[in-house]
């Protein structure tokens, strides 16, 4: 006896955009038998499903943040966006538990708060958290800070399938952030060391400027003999020529703070037989990135600034056969450079 087999099918009708299942079964007299089934309102709400879920597959995968759905208490990598792989470019995740794939992780604040996430039901949500890994197999850790949403995902029964995350790269503006606040309490700590210079400024002005008043005043006096006149004429001009230096190192002080100190151009012959040349204006923040590279090889590196005598060292311990430089500027109040190589 021959089998007879029934033959299903899905067919549609354009003129009358009818979907119909067909089932043709075979009958004993060798004809057939044929059933059709309006199968039109299934096959909308099928197509309204597959494009509801194509929208959230594409919001998914090109979402600008880092998305990833884990399955059980291991969170194996069911789905992840390409945001979040894009942090682990050489480090297979799909199909792999978490702690295993980025072992890293292990230890730190997010595993914990991930595993009462799964065991609790309690989503959470936290914003600059710190994660520290490797973008790359065995590479070097970096910190990095993320704002974090994290919640259980449930069975149709209600019991836990598994986990989904929502993360967001923030360290750079975290790090933007702690920058300018450590930038604010450098200036904050200039400022007062600006201030405590001013003050001690002040005492170094009073006292030159108490011998010229009381000087001056003594002058006045007729009794007095010309030999004393000429000492106390002299103990002012003495005190005039230190206040005005005092002055003007407050004066070059601003000057270097902005970056610019004008120096002329001077040769000088140095101990081992080599010439040197200070050129031109001095921008003193573009002169040490200059000699960045060559302060390399030195073995030690000071400066010194002394505004009360108006000088400024710099001092680099370098091998005997480098030459000695030494820059003097246009007039003696002004600070010098000694740059000793």
């Amino acid at each position: 006896m021959t089998e007879r087999i029934f033959v299903s099918f899905e067919d549609y009708y354009k003129p009358l955009d009818l979907w119909t299942e067909v089932w043709v079964y075979p009958k004993n007299d060798d004809g057939l038998a044929v059933f059709f089934t309006n199968i039109s309102e299934r096959k909308n709400i099928e197509r309204k499903i597959a494009f509801e879920t194509l929208k959230l597959e594409t919001v998914f995968q090109y979402s600008p943040v880092a998305m990833a759905l884990w399955r059980g208490p291991d969170f194996i990598f069911e789905r992840l966006n390409f945001m979040y792989q894009r942090s682990f470019p050489d480090t297979p995740l799909l199909g792999r538990p978490l702690f295993d794939a980025l072992p890293q992780l292990r230890g730190q604040s997010i595993e914990m708060r991930m595993r009462e996430v799964f065991e609790t039901g309690h989503p959470f949500a936290a914003k600059e958290v710190l994660v520290t890994f490797s973008l790359e197999p065995d590479g070097m850790m970096h910190d990095t800070y993320h704002d974090i949403t994290c919640m259980r995902i449930f069975e149709p029964d209600g019991t836990p399938y598994g986990a989904y995350v929502h993360s967001i790269d923030v360290t750079e503006k975290v790090k933007a952030r702690l920058d300018l606040e450590q930038a604010k309490i450098e200036a904050e700590n200039a400022n007062q060391t600006k201030s405590l210079f001013l003050a001690n400024m002040s005492h170094e002005i009073r006292t030159p400027l108490a011998a010229i008043l009381g000087f001056a005043e003594l002058l006045r006096d007729t009794s007095i003999t010309g030999e004393e006149r000429d000492r106390f004429i002299q103990t002012i001009v003495r005190n005039s020529k230190s206040l005005t230096r005092i002055i003007d190192d407050i004066l070059d002080l601003a000057k270097i703070e902005s970056g610019m100190l004008e120096t002329e151009e001077k040769e000088r012959t140095s101990e081992v037989g080599c010439n040197a040349h200070l050129t031109k204006p001095l921008n003193t923040r573009e002169f040490v990135a200059t000699l960045e590279e060559e302060l390399k090889k030195a073995a030690s590196f000071s400066v010194y600034l002394d505004c009360a005598s108006g000088a400024i060292t710099s001092f680099f311990s370098m091998p005997p056969t480098y030459p000695r430089h030494a820059a003097h500027p246009k007039e003696d109040r002004h600070p010098y450079l000694q740059m000793q190589f």
